[in-house]
């Protein structure tokens, strides 16, 4: 589905679609398998590290792999109604949400 405001990284042989805003409102974790073309969707918080508690607004981030490790860093909203959201860094195993090969 299409979407902007998202980062984006290739992990062995899929495609990892981080947060983002897409025609219906905020999206989570996209995971595209390159070869069978199988589309997995997460929504955070939902991966071991974050509480359920935690609001994590996956748009104005930025987000990076190292050490087997997805980092989300940044990222939040601003509402003139509701105040200012800035998230805490999110660190997400990535056997969490892909397989091992």
């Amino acid at each position: 589905e299409p979407r902007f405001g998202h980062t984006a990284h290739i992990i062995r042989n899929h495609l990892v679609l981080v947060g983002g805003v897409g025609p219906y409102g905020p999206l989570g974790l996209d995971v595209v398998n390159l070869i069978s073309g199988e589309v997995m969707r997460y929504s955070l918080p939902s991966f071991d590290g974050t509480k359920e508690s935690d609001l994590v607004m996956l748009h104005n981030h930025t987000s990076f792999v190292k050490d087997e490790s997805l980092i989300i860093i940044g990222g939040g909203g601003n509402c003139f109604s509701f105040g200012t959201h800035i998230n805490s860094a999110v660190t997400i195993r990535t056997k969490t949400f892909i397989p091992l090969d």
